[in-house]
Order: C-alpha cells, then sequence, then structure tokens
C-alpha cells in the first residue's frame, strides 16, 4: 500500500512541474519579447536622431527640403520630415521628425509607437 501512495506522490509532482513549466515558458517568452522590443525602440530612436540631424544639417546649408527628406530617408525609410524657421537673427531651421514603429505582434496594435525627434541648426551663409 506504500509503494501505491509512493506511486501516487510521484505522479502528482510530475504534473505539478509540467503545469509549472507551461505557466513559466509563455511568461518567459513574453519578457524576452518585451525586452527586444525595447532594444528596437531604442535602435529606431537613434536612427530617427541620426536622421532628423542629417536633414536639418543639409537644410542649414541650403539644400531643398525634399533632398533634406531623401537624405533622411536613406537613413530611416519611412521617416516624415517636417521643417521650419525660427529665430531672427541667425535664422534658425527646425527639423521635426516622426516615425511609426510598427508592433513586433501583428494585429495587437497596443505596441504601436509613434517616435519623434526634433533638432536646431543655425542657417549657413552662402558665401
Amino acid at each position: 500500500m506504500s509503494d501505491t501512495r509512493a506511486s501516487k506522490g510521484a505522479k502528482q509532482e510530475s504534473g505539478m512541474v509540467i503545469l509549472e513549466f507551461a505557466l513559466v515558458i509563455p511568461l518567459l517568452m513574453f519578457v524576452a519579447l518585451g525586452a527586444a522590443w525595447l532594444l528596437r525602440v531604442g535602435q529606431v530612436q537613434a536612427q530617427l536622431d541620426d536622421a532628423v540631424r542629417g536633414a536639418a544639417r543639409e537644410i542649414a546649408r541650403g539644400t531643398e527640403p525634399r533632398t533634406a527628406d531623401k537624405v533622411a530617408g536613406r537613413i530611416l525609410p519611412g521617416i516624415r520630415i517636417k521643417v521650419g524657421e525660427t529665430g531672427s537673427a541667425p535664422v534658425l531651421v527646425k527639423t521635426v521628425g516622426t516615425y511609426e514603429l510598427e508592433s513586433p505582434i501583428p494585429r495587437l496594435g497596443i505596441f504601436k509607437m509613434r517616435l519623434r525627434s526634433e533638432m536646431v541648426a543655425a542657417k549657413e551663409s552662402l558665401h
């Protein structure tokens, strides 16, 4: 009779291990996905900053905004650039870039993000 109880205890313990494994593995996968998503957000934000900085530099040198938009698009495809002038002397060029970062899980829009970067550059003289 004691062998039967020991055998039932071993089966119950085995079942608990399987249940714990079934609960913990998805949780670990979710945490890993979240960490990878945060790294992706940081990477895209750095690319966005570089693209906006490059566009602001080009516009400050007298390049057309469309051309500067292409320069930014080579660094981060899908970027949207807005350009404006501010200040009186020296004239400053304000460049704002936005980028829509899609969710890592298709059809799960809660992770969709809009990243933004803003740079200001002094307009360079032409002589």
